[in-house]
């Protein structure tokens, strides 16, 4: 079976898409660059963004932290519907 984790840079773009929100719209939000953002979304490198502009951009998309981390956007909404 396939391992169903997403990185965070995968569940930030995927978010944000489903979100309607543009990179520069997230990244005005946050206080970062666009192409700093990109570039998080793209390396799926967590470690390069703190925890304090993660949480802004959740709180701008309107999701909770722990939806970067684990499970797909998809399946998320789906255990929602529980």
């Amino acid at each position: 079976m396939k391992d169903m984790a997403c990185s965070f840079g995968s569940q930030l773009r995927a978010h944000r898409l489903m979100a309607g929100r543009t990179l520069q719209e997230v990244a005005d939000a946050s206080g970062c660059t666009k192409a700093y953002l990109s570039q998080v979304e793209r390396t799926d490198n967590e470690g390069r963004i703190s925890a304090e502009r993660a949480c802004a951009i959740a709180q701008f998309i309107g999701v909770p932290m722990a939806a970067f981390m684990g499970e797909s956007p998809v399946e998320l909404a789906s255990a929602e519907d529980i």
